[in-house]
């Protein structure tokens, strides 16, 4: 006779307190996002974890130590659900899966670097097991901001109600391939440290979900751009385009003309705003689509992008 086998999975990260931090909130299908302080839940993890295995809990702390936030662990989502013996692997391997989408569509929501294969800590009927993915899903990377941000209740609403248009893609992803697409490689550029080149990924991306063929990208990218994102004006459009060809074509680096990273030049101000436009840019359009599925079905037909988003010919 197979046994109810009791499981939570908690996926640790790390972000700045603020005054509108989140709490304890279900963003669904079981996943919730919690405050690991502020629930005196942190201590308790590890505590399950160093008496499972002392080893296991010292290479906590490291990974913890190594983290790109310089922060301790304050924040998880988890997942907690009762299986059969029979059906606990399958339960196990979905719970991941919805934990990994919520970390995608939060950082759509609001970017923050927490790895899409965070430190997890598997706990199966009260005994706590440590899993470490040291590598490019294991660290995030986003673009430099100036201040220090975390996930407030705002944004913790807005990714709850995207949620299930996101699992929608995610089932129909081969009806919407090229937002699926364009999904998969935005996620991966936030795993690339280099500015530079995390910039010429992220418009791959953007390619992939504004662009109907090949040729003539430029102008694509340049008059089409605008058209669909309104806070993107045409020069903030050639100066994203500009910015990737010059990486791919003459092998630029992110800085021209500064000696070093402190001291920015007013000419490299540029560049430095053209990787932060993509970056805002690719983010509206993805929420833009999930919460409006007719504007998703309109970037997946190419002939509708072509006669409703009209661009110059070369």
């Amino acid at each position: 006779m197979n046994r109810i086998i009791r499981t939570e999975i908690s996926a640790l990260f790390g972000m700045d307190s603020g005054d509108d931090i989140v709490s304890d909130t279900h963003i669904g299908d079981g996943v919730y996002l919690q405050d690991l302080v502020v629930n005196d839940k942190v201590e308790e993890l590890f505590q399950q974890v160093k008496s499972q295995n002392p080893e296991d809990y010292k290479r906590l702390l490291c990974r913890q130590s190594l983290e790109v936030t310089a922060l301790r662990y304050t924040h998880r989502f988890y997942i907690s659900f009762d299986a059969v013996s029979s059906s606990h692997r399958d339960k196990v391997r979905h719970a991941r899966e919805l934990i990994m989408r919520a970390i995608v569509l939060s950082r759509i929501v609001k970017p923050l670097p927490i790895p899409s294969h965070p430190t997890t800590i598997l706990t199966t009927d009260g005994e706590s097991q440590l899993e470490i993915q040291i590598g490019f899903y294991g660290t995030a990377y986003v673009v430099r901001r100036p201040f220090q941000e975390t996930i407030t209740h705002a944004d913790i609403d807005l990714i709850a109600k995207l949620w299930p248009a996101s699992q929608y893609f995610y089932d129909n992803r081969r009806q919407y391939q090229r937002l699926f697409r364009a999904l998969i490689t935005y996620n991966d550029a936030y795993h690339i440290p280099l500015s530079h080149v995390r910039h010429v990924v992220l418009h791959s991306a953007l390619e992939t979900l504004i662009c109907a063929s090949h040729r003539n990208n430029k102008n694509q990218v340049v008059y089409r751009l605008p058209q669909l994102v309104d806070e993107i004006t045409q020069e903030q459009a050639t100066e994203i385009y500009d910015l990737c060809a010059d990486v791919k074509h003459t092998a630029a680096p992110a800085l021209l003309d500064s000696e070093n990273s402190r001291e920015l030049d007013k000419r490299n101000s540029k560049r430095y705003e053209a990787t932060r436009c993509l970056d805002e840019s690719l983010r509206k359009l993805f929420i833009r689509a999930l919460d409006d599925r007719s504007f998703a079905r309109e970037l997946e037909d190419k002939s509708i992008l072509e006669t409703k988003y009209h661009v110059p010919g070369k």
